[in-house]
Protein backbone atom coordinates (compact mmCIF):
# COMPACT_ATOMS: atom_id res chain seq x y z
CA UNK A 1 0.00 0.00 0.00
CA UNK A 2 0.88 3.21 -0.76
CA UNK A 3 0.05 6.70 0.21
CA UNK A 4 0.15 9.92 -1.29
CA UNK A 5 -0.84 13.37 0.12
CA UNK A 6 -0.79 17.18 -0.51
CA UNK A 7 -1.86 19.41 2.17
CA UNK A 8 -1.71 23.11 1.73
CA UNK A 9 -0.32 25.12 5.22
CA UNK A 10 -0.59 28.62 3.58
CA UNK A 11 2.16 29.02 1.30
CA UNK A 12 3.71 25.64 2.31
CA UNK A 13 2.52 22.96 0.73
CA UNK A 14 3.07 19.82 2.76
CA UNK A 15 4.01 16.20 0.62
CA UNK A 16 3.18 12.89 2.74
CA UNK A 17 4.14 9.77 1.50
CA UNK A 18 4.45 6.25 2.95
CA UNK A 19 4.95 2.60 1.16
CA UNK A 20 3.89 -0.72 3.22
CA UNK A 21 4.42 -4.39 1.32
CA UNK A 22 1.42 -5.47 3.09
CA UNK A 23 -1.32 -3.25 5.25
CA UNK A 24 -1.05 0.61 5.76
CA UNK A 25 2.74 2.00 6.23
CA UNK A 26 4.04 2.21 9.50
CA UNK A 27 5.54 5.63 9.24
CA UNK A 28 5.10 8.20 6.52
CA UNK A 29 7.23 11.07 5.88
CA UNK A 30 6.76 14.80 4.73
CA UNK A 31 8.38 16.80 2.92
CA UNK A 32 7.87 20.36 1.58
CA UNK A 33 7.67 23.18 -0.51
CA UNK A 34 7.59 26.37 -0.60
CA UNK A 35 7.82 28.87 -3.47
CA UNK A 36 10.34 27.29 -5.65
CA UNK A 37 12.24 25.80 -2.71
CA UNK A 38 12.23 21.75 -2.52
CA UNK A 39 13.00 21.06 1.15
CA UNK A 40 13.56 17.16 0.70
CA UNK A 41 12.51 14.76 -1.55
CA UNK A 42 10.74 11.77 -0.10
CA UNK A 43 11.15 8.04 0.05
CA UNK A 44 12.25 6.30 -3.33
CA UNK A 45 9.33 3.90 -3.12
CA UNK A 46 6.82 6.72 -3.96
CA UNK A 47 9.12 8.07 -6.68
CA UNK A 48 6.42 7.75 -9.20
CA UNK A 49 3.84 9.81 -7.74
CA UNK A 50 6.18 12.11 -6.48
CA UNK A 51 7.99 12.85 -10.00
CA UNK A 52 4.32 13.16 -11.57
CA UNK A 53 2.97 15.73 -8.95
CA UNK A 54 6.23 17.94 -9.43
CA UNK A 55 5.97 17.69 -12.99
CA UNK A 56 5.06 21.46 -14.79
CA UNK A 57 6.04 22.63 -10.99
CA UNK A 58 8.02 25.86 -10.71
CA UNK A 59 11.27 24.12 -8.52
CA UNK A 60 14.13 25.90 -8.51
CA UNK A 61 16.51 23.92 -6.20
CA UNK A 62 15.86 21.39 -3.47
CA UNK A 63 17.78 21.55 -0.08
CA UNK A 64 18.12 18.43 2.39
CA UNK A 65 17.39 18.52 5.72
CA UNK A 66 20.01 14.98 5.90
CA UNK A 67 21.27 12.22 3.68
CA UNK A 68 18.51 9.27 5.20
CA UNK A 69 16.84 7.69 2.74
CA UNK A 70 13.76 8.83 3.18
CA UNK A 71 14.76 12.41 2.58
CA UNK A 72 17.01 11.95 -0.03
CA UNK A 73 15.52 9.07 -2.06
CA UNK A 74 14.19 10.98 -4.85
CA UNK A 75 16.78 13.79 -4.75
CA UNK A 76 18.54 12.27 -8.03
CA UNK A 77 15.73 11.62 -9.62
CA UNK A 78 14.29 15.17 -9.20
CA UNK A 79 17.91 16.77 -10.35
CA UNK A 80 18.05 14.93 -13.21
CA UNK A 81 14.31 15.11 -14.41
CA UNK A 82 13.91 18.86 -13.74
CA UNK A 83 17.53 19.80 -14.11
CA UNK A 84 17.56 21.71 -10.77
CA UNK A 85 20.53 21.79 -8.26
CA UNK A 86 20.51 19.76 -4.95
CA UNK A 87 22.10 21.62 -1.82
CA UNK A 88 23.16 20.51 1.39
CA UNK A 89 25.54 20.25 4.28
CA UNK A 90 29.12 19.18 3.57
CA UNK A 91 28.34 15.76 5.09
CA UNK A 92 25.08 15.25 3.64
CA UNK A 93 27.16 15.49 0.07
CA UNK A 94 29.92 13.18 1.09
CA UNK A 95 27.48 10.95 2.23
CA UNK A 96 25.42 11.00 -1.03
CA UNK A 97 28.15 10.57 -3.60
CA UNK A 98 28.15 6.73 -2.94
CA UNK A 99 25.60 4.07 -2.02
CA UNK A 100 24.54 3.67 1.14
CA UNK A 101 24.65 0.69 3.22
CA UNK A 102 20.96 0.45 4.89
CA UNK A 103 19.47 -2.16 6.86
CA UNK A 104 17.21 -4.76 5.42
CA UNK A 105 14.18 -2.69 7.49
CA UNK A 106 15.05 0.66 5.28
CA UNK A 107 14.96 -0.96 2.15
CA UNK A 108 11.59 -2.20 2.58
CA UNK A 109 9.95 1.00 4.36
CA UNK A 110 11.03 3.34 2.19
CA UNK A 111 13.64 2.18 -0.19
CA UNK A 112 17.16 2.95 -1.55
CA UNK A 113 18.67 6.17 -2.60
CA UNK A 114 20.38 6.94 -5.54
CA UNK A 115 23.59 8.27 -5.63
CA UNK A 116 24.76 12.27 -6.37
CA UNK A 117 26.20 14.92 -6.15
CA UNK A 118 24.75 18.05 -3.87
CA UNK A 119 26.40 21.34 -4.20
CA UNK A 120 27.40 22.02 -0.73
CA UNK A 121 25.81 25.08 0.43
CA UNK A 122 28.16 27.35 2.77
CA UNK A 123 25.56 30.48 3.00
CA UNK A 124 23.55 31.38 6.06
CA UNK A 125 20.29 32.13 4.14
CA UNK A 126 17.74 30.56 1.23
CA UNK A 127 16.13 33.57 -0.23
CA UNK A 128 12.87 32.69 -2.63
CA UNK A 129 11.15 35.59 -4.08
CA UNK A 130 8.72 35.72 -0.74
CA UNK A 131 10.49 34.09 2.06
CA UNK A 132 14.20 33.89 3.61
CA UNK A 133 15.07 30.59 5.50
CA UNK A 134 18.30 30.61 7.93
CA UNK A 135 19.92 27.62 7.46
CA UNK A 136 20.72 26.00 11.26
CA UNK A 137 23.07 22.53 11.18
CA UNK A 138 21.64 20.66 14.23
CA UNK A 139 23.59 17.84 14.68
CA UNK A 140 22.31 15.01 16.80
CA UNK A 141 20.04 12.39 15.14
CA UNK A 142 22.37 12.52 12.13
CA UNK A 143 25.89 14.24 11.84
CA UNK A 144 24.55 16.19 8.74
CA UNK A 145 21.47 17.14 10.02
CA UNK A 146 20.34 20.60 9.01
CA UNK A 147 16.82 22.80 9.71
CA UNK A 148 15.83 25.89 7.96
CA UNK A 149 13.96 28.94 10.23
CA UNK A 150 11.59 31.29 8.08
CA UNK A 151 11.88 33.69 11.56
CA UNK A 152 9.27 36.50 9.28
CA UNK A 153 6.06 33.56 9.24
CA UNK A 154 7.59 31.78 12.47
CA UNK A 155 8.21 28.35 10.10
CA UNK A 156 10.61 25.82 11.35
CA UNK A 157 11.01 23.05 8.60
CA UNK A 158 12.76 20.87 11.05
CA UNK A 159 13.68 17.20 9.58
CA UNK A 160 14.29 14.89 12.01
CA UNK A 161 14.90 17.26 14.67
CA UNK A 162 11.41 16.80 16.49
CA UNK A 163 9.60 13.92 15.83
CA UNK A 164 7.97 13.21 19.26
CA UNK A 165 7.74 14.76 22.63
CA UNK A 166 8.48 11.34 24.19
CA UNK A 167 11.68 9.70 22.14
CA UNK A 168 11.04 5.58 22.82
CA UNK A 169 14.11 4.54 21.00
CA UNK A 170 17.54 5.68 19.04
CA UNK A 171 19.05 4.59 16.08
CA UNK A 172 22.75 3.33 16.57
CA UNK A 173 24.39 6.63 15.55
CA UNK A 174 22.29 8.86 17.41
CA UNK A 175 23.95 11.19 19.58
CA UNK A 176 22.07 12.18 22.80
CA UNK A 177 24.53 14.68 23.78
CA UNK A 178 24.59 16.73 20.39
CA UNK A 179 20.85 16.37 20.05
CA UNK A 180 20.54 18.47 23.54
CA UNK A 181 22.67 21.00 22.24
CA UNK A 182 21.08 21.45 18.64
CA UNK A 183 17.41 21.70 20.57
CA UNK A 184 18.90 24.17 23.23
CA UNK A 185 19.78 26.24 20.20
CA UNK A 186 17.14 26.31 17.88
CA UNK A 187 15.05 26.78 21.28
CA UNK A 188 16.70 30.50 21.67
CA UNK A 189 14.66 31.13 18.18
CA UNK A 190 11.51 32.39 17.48
CA UNK A 191 8.62 30.23 15.81
CA UNK A 192 5.40 28.56 15.73
CA UNK A 193 5.06 26.23 13.05
CA UNK A 194 6.90 22.90 13.07
CA UNK A 195 7.06 21.13 9.91
CA UNK A 196 8.17 18.10 10.98
CA UNK A 197 9.35 15.19 8.52
CA UNK A 198 7.04 12.85 10.58
CA UNK A 199 5.18 14.41 13.17
CA UNK A 200 4.38 18.37 12.23
CA UNK A 201 2.75 20.61 14.54
CA UNK A 202 1.33 23.63 13.38
CA UNK A 203 0.79 25.49 16.40
CA UNK A 204 2.57 25.64 19.71
CA UNK A 205 6.07 24.32 17.84
CA UNK A 206 8.26 25.88 19.68
CA UNK A 207 6.72 24.18 23.24
CA UNK A 208 6.22 20.71 21.48
CA UNK A 209 10.21 21.01 20.77
CA UNK A 210 11.03 22.28 24.06
CA UNK A 211 9.07 19.22 25.67
CA UNK A 212 11.29 16.69 23.46
CA UNK A 213 14.29 18.44 24.99
CA UNK A 214 12.62 18.29 28.65
CA UNK A 215 12.21 14.81 28.39
CA UNK A 216 15.83 13.99 27.19
CA UNK A 217 17.76 16.02 30.18
CA UNK A 218 15.28 14.16 32.73
CA UNK A 219 15.87 11.44 30.94
CA UNK A 220 19.86 11.65 31.18
CA UNK A 221 19.28 12.90 35.04
CA UNK A 222 17.70 9.37 35.91
CA UNK A 223 20.43 7.36 34.29
CA UNK A 224 23.26 9.34 35.70
CA UNK A 225 21.70 8.31 39.34
CA UNK A 226 21.89 4.44 38.18
CA UNK A 227 24.93 5.31 36.19
CA UNK A 228 26.42 6.81 39.58
CA UNK A 229 26.37 3.54 41.43
CA UNK A 230 27.88 1.58 38.94
CA UNK A 231 25.19 0.33 36.54
CA UNK A 232 25.23 -0.78 33.25
CA UNK A 233 22.49 0.11 30.37
CA UNK A 234 20.22 -2.22 30.71
CA UNK A 235 20.48 -2.43 34.29
CA UNK A 236 19.52 1.26 34.27
CA UNK A 237 16.72 0.63 31.97
CA UNK A 238 14.98 -2.29 34.38
CA UNK A 239 15.35 0.01 37.43
CA UNK A 240 13.38 3.44 34.89
CA UNK A 241 10.98 1.27 33.43
CA UNK A 242 11.90 1.44 29.85
CA UNK A 243 11.23 -1.10 28.24
CA UNK A 244 12.51 -2.59 24.85
CA UNK A 245 10.12 -3.00 21.87
CA UNK A 246 10.77 -6.07 20.44
CA UNK A 247 9.08 -5.61 16.99
CA UNK A 248 10.92 -3.25 16.71
CA UNK A 249 14.09 -4.14 17.88
CA UNK A 250 13.68 -7.94 15.14
CA UNK A 251 12.18 -5.45 12.40
CA UNK A 252 15.27 -3.42 12.87
CA UNK A 253 17.51 -5.93 13.62
CA UNK A 254 19.02 -3.76 16.42
CA UNK A 255 19.81 -0.96 14.50
CA UNK A 256 16.67 0.89 16.65
CA UNK A 257 16.64 0.08 20.05
CA UNK A 258 16.09 1.79 23.40
CA UNK A 259 19.14 0.60 24.38
CA UNK A 260 20.97 2.84 21.92
CA UNK A 261 19.66 5.92 23.98
CA UNK A 262 20.77 5.19 27.48
CA UNK A 263 23.87 4.51 25.89
CA UNK A 264 23.77 7.39 24.77
CA UNK A 265 23.09 9.07 27.94
CA UNK A 266 25.69 7.59 29.84
CA UNK A 267 28.18 8.23 27.10
CA UNK A 268 26.96 12.21 27.90
CA UNK A 269 27.64 11.31 30.98
CA UNK A 270 31.34 10.37 31.30
CA UNK A 271 32.14 12.97 28.56
CA UNK A 272 30.76 15.27 31.92
CA UNK A 273 32.81 13.50 34.13
CA UNK A 274 35.84 13.69 31.82
CA UNK A 275 35.69 17.74 31.50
Amino acid sequence: MKIFSVTEYGAVKCVEVGYSPFGRPLMTTRFYLSDDILFDTGLSHCRQEIISWLAGRAISRIYLTHHHEDHSGNAAAIKHILKVPVYGNAITAEKLTKLLPIFPYQRLIWGQMTPLNVDVNNHDYVESDNYRFQVIHTPGHSRDHTVYLESNNGWLISGDLFLSERIKYFRADEILKDQITSLEKILKLDFETLFCAHNPKLEDGKRHLAKKLDFLKSLVEQVEIYWLKGLNARQIMKEIGIREEKLIWLMCTGNVKAEHMVNSAIKLLEDRSSD
